[in-house]
């Protein structure tokens, strides 16, 4: 999920809440994603 207040995503969605851990590895799977998505 991208926050576009910070420009960071969150870590994920969990059962109940969503993990508001913004850490690197968010940010590169959000990337990666849109990379492919925009080939399309």
């Amino acid at each position: 999920m991208f926050n576009t207040s910070t420009g960071g995503c969150y870590g994920g969605l969990e059962k109940t809440y969503v993990n508001l851990n913004q850490g690197p590895r968010s940010t590169i799977s959000y990337l990666m994603a849109r990379l492919i998505m925009e080939k399309y």
